[in-house]
């Protein structure tokens, strides 16, 4: 509902309804929610700071180590990022790294 009011909170939705499909053993279908909120061109920081392990661990799960190495290294230097970095971001990495 907030999102057909003009809150931009699609791209969380996104991320929670991929997630919820890693989980569920769908990865293709998590790909298809996930891969989107990584590009830097459509999307904030803030979306893609989540974004990225969540991809990274639906990576691993298809078995896609080398895709997932490179998401990974991607969202550490976000993470790093003074600009953009945050603590959300350090902890998103636990389970992958």
């Amino acid at each position: 509902r907030h999102v057909g009011d003009g809150f931009h909170y699609d791209g969380f939705l996104h991320l929670a309804r991929g997630e919820y499909l890693r989980e569920r053993g769908d990865t293709d279908a998590a790909v298809a929610e996930l891969e989107p909120l990584i590009d830097p061109a459509r999307n904030t920081a803030m979306v893609r700071i989540p974004a990225l392990p969540a991809f990274a661990e639906t990576l691993l799960a298809r078995g896609d180590h080398a895709r997932a190495k490179q998401v990974a290294t991607d969202g550490l230097a976000l993470g790093a990022d003074p600009d953009y970095g945050n603590l959300f971001g350090e902890l998103g990495w636990q389970p992958v790294a």
